[in-house]
């Protein structure tokens, strides 16, 4: 999930209140007092704050001059934690969009049904189920009807310094091998063995506080190419607890040993990153004390305001691991999702401006505000202008010329939260523990044979 740098603070109470008010003034209540459709969005408030909103409905009035709306956006970075009540109380947003176990509310009869938004036009040749993504298309139906959409797609690997690489003549590397020869070239650096230590640059930096978690997107796509996309579809299938311990799983931990620099403290980072939080590792990249940072495709839009001038960056996939089966397989992170609760005011104009801003239309300018890709089959070769940063661009590239997937999966286990890529979310503190990939692995796969009798009775 994305973290924000400026946190706009909202109650759930207030809007609830404000709801509550509109909901008794009869035919007109969905009007603003200059008579435009309102429609209130209640969202998950990460890096881009309400940025995105906003162009989506400039963007939609200019294309429904005779029928604008005025979005009544309620945004919080707590959104979501909540939910549950809200939905219960009856008293809810028109949209709302936030990590969710949305099924969990279908269930409950709290969601309305998104079947016609999902026939709507995607473009001239698609609808919009028509144009989802086939990795994740046989996961979206509920008792035989569509109640969410995936909101966003993040593009993850490994954020580097690219005016650093260019400076110094280094290609970037695609293979584990090219990146310890890499990590060595910048641990031989001079400045690294002077007897300054305020300019020592470090291959590595990473929050051991509130983000290790970023270094499960590169592991995922390590076990995905090293035991195959197939093993990633059998692992969602849930069957029994020994998807958990597999070769994949223990090459991928140990792809991420090698690379940080061994189990305990880690060689290859910089000093003290098990106690840096998200926003200190952002800032050393960014001031060029580290080169290299696990993360995804929104870092741009988080640390814009502290970059300095000229400094330039792209996203990379993880290196290439000896023995993989594939090498084009590239974990998206999806997890959020978009929902009409189905005691919204204003259902019928929250479907239209939903089917307008999921078209590819809406999906391109998603991206060009936000560097924010999707789970749909987007032509983002539209999107690519000469004013696009670097990044912009490796994001673009990572999208179209890798096979993307994602850890949401049928299983009732999946689904219901209960299982996930990686039951021990960090694996990064056992790592720098002491502990070998194969104990992590096996820790994983006893603490879910533990629990499995349990996660049956609960689905």
């Amino acid at each position: 999930m994305k973290r924000m740098n400026r946190v706009k603070r909202f109650l759930p109470t207030a809007l609830a209140a404000v709801l509550a008010l509109s909901a008794g003034c009869g035919s007109n209540a969905n009007k603003g007092s200059n008579g435009v459709e309102q429609i209130y969005v209640g969202y998950y408030e990460g890096a881009f704050l309400d940025s995105h909103w906003k162009s989506w409905e400039a963007l939609y009035n200019a294309a429904h001059p005779n029928e604008k709306v005025e979005l009544i956006l309620e945004g919080d970075p707590a959104y979501g934690m909540a939910l549950e009540n809200t939905l219960m109380t009856g008293i809810t947003p028109d949209i709302i969009t936030s990590p969710m176990t949305w099924r969990l509310f279908a269930s409950k009869g709290w969601l309305e049904p998104l079947g016609d938004v999902y026939r709507s036009e995607f473009n001239s040749s698609m609808t919009m189920e028509e144009a989802l993504n086939d990795e994740i298309a046989d996961n979206l139906l509920f008792k035989n009807e569509y109640y969410a959409i995936p909101f966003s797609e993040y593009m993850t690997g490994i954020a580097v310094n690219k005016g650093f690489f260019d400076e110094h003549g280094w290609d970037l590397p695609k293979t584990m091998t090219d990146m310890l020869d890499i990590v060595d070239k910048i641990n031989a650096l001079p400045e690294n063995h002077d007897a300054d230590g305020g300019n020592d640059v470090y291959p590595f930096v990473w929050s051991g506080v509130n983000a290790q978690y970023y270094w499960n997107y590169i592991m995922n796509t390590w076990w995905a190419n090293y035991g195959g996309i197939s093993e990633i579809s059998t692992f969602k299938q849930m069957e029994s607890p020994e998807v958990y311990y597999t070769e994949a799983r223990i090459k991928a931990v140990d792809a991420l040993l090698t690379l940080i620099g061994g189990n305990g403290t880690p060689k290859n980072c910089a000093p003290g990153v098990i106690g840096l939080n998200l926003t200190d590792s952002q800032m050393m990249f960014a001031a060029g004390q580290a080169v290299m940072l696990p993360n995804a495709s929104w870092l741009e839009t988080e640390i814009a305001s502290n970059m300095p001038e000229g400094f330039e960056m792209a996203l990379i996939a993880p290196p290439s691991i000896e023995g993989s089966k594939e090498s084009d397989n590239l974990y998206g992170h999806v997890d959020e999702w978009l929902i009409i609760p189905a005691a919204a005011q204003n259902k019928d104009a929250a479907k239209k401006f939903v089917s307008f801003i999921f078209s590819e239309e809406g999906l391109l300018d998603l991206f060009r505000t936000t560097n924010t890709t999707s789970a749909f089959k987007v032509d983002y070769s539209k999107a690519v202008s000469d004013d696009m940063t670097e990044w912009s661009r490796s994001v673009l590239a990572l999208r179209s010329e890798k096979n993307i997937f994602y850890s949401e999966g049928s299983s009732p286990f999946i689904y219901s939260g209960l299982a996930s890529f990686w039951q021990t979310k960090m694996v990064t503190q056992m790592v720098t523990e002491g502990q070998t990939a194969e104990q992590i692995v096996r820790y994983d796969y006893e603490q879910v044979q533990k629990d499995w009798s349990s996660w049956q009775k609960q689905i």
